[in-house]
């Protein structure tokens, strides 16, 4: 089985990156941060011939583009493609916000899982077989004052996955988004740099869940895992790793159509953001 993680040089990229690797699965990965790939490609502790790695920035399409055909070269076909690679900024009211650098996150977040479903979903088609895992988080389910463009970019992500999902119907290729919880990663750095007097109690709130370690990455590895494998039984949804009993509904068989959408309902997660 051949898998493509985006952003997997760092904090849960990495850890699914090294995961499949550990399962014998060849994977594919990209960063678009030149020195991140080299030091990956440098520590790995596992059989190089197994790991690609390139530089590639997920917004461009023409580096995309070519990344997938560079896989492809390397493996033949693509069974998994995980969207992983996303950024938090900018962070403020959107009113003060950088347009550019509000724009840049839509670009990264949303337009890219966009790209990388677009060139890799034809040859999933052709093989009859295909697992999409989409990145999203608690961002989507609910407003996140001061991270406009990263909560926008997550909601239109599950909304892209369902959309994905319903299109893809009768050729074995299952698309979902996941949220993960709150990861001790480097991604919540420009909280930190955004400081408390802008962000008040959501600084306070980050501080102690990166003190306390965070949700268990385990986690969303596990799910990840679940929602890669041939018995998956979910489709076009967003599932918490942390907060819903996806493990119970497998085992059950029993969803139903509302369970796991874009609106949460009844006893369904408010997550927080990943």
């Amino acid at each position: 089985m051949n898998v493509i993680v985006t952003g997997g040089t760092r904090g849960l990229g990495k850890s699914v990156v090294e995961y499949f690797l550990t399962k014998k699965f060849n994977v594919a990965t990209c960063s678009i941060s030149k020195k991140s790939c080299e030091e990956f490609n440098t520590n790995v502790l596992f059989d190089s011939n197994r790991l690609y790695i390139e530089r590639c920035d997920v917004s461009k399409q023409d580096e995309v583009e070519k990344f997938i055909s560079n896989v492809l070269k390397k493996y033949q076909k693509i069974d998994i493609l995980i969207n992983n690679a996303g950024i938090h900024v900018p962070i403020e009211k959107f009113y003060n916000n950088d347009a550019t650098e509000w724009i840049n996150t839509i670009n990264v977040n949303l337009n890219g899982v966009f790209l990388m479903s677009h060139y890799v979903v034809k040859h999933m088609i052709t093989q009859n077989f295909g697992r999409i895992i989409n990145l999203s988080g608690g961002g989507a389910t609910k407003p996140m004052p001061l991270y406009s463009a990263y909560s926008a970019s997550k909601a239109a992500i599950v909304r892209l996955t369902e959309c994905m999902a319903e299109e893809l119907l009768g050729y074995d290729i299952l698309v979902n988004s996941i949220a993960p919880g709150f990861l001790a990663t480097d991604i919540h750095k420009s909280s930190i740099d955004a400081g408390k007097e802008l962000l008040g109690d959501y600084y306070e709130f980050t501080l102690k869940n990166l003190k306390e370690g965070g949700a268990n990455i385990q986690n969303s590895i596990d799910l990840i895992e679940l929602l890669s494998s041939k018995k998956c039984v979910f489709n076009g949804k967003l599932i918490s790793a942390v907060f819903d009993d996806w493990k119970g509904i497998q085992n059950s068989g029993e969803l139903s159509k509302e369970l796991f959408t874009l609106r949460r309902v009844d006893n369904q997660f408010i997550g927080e953001i990943n």
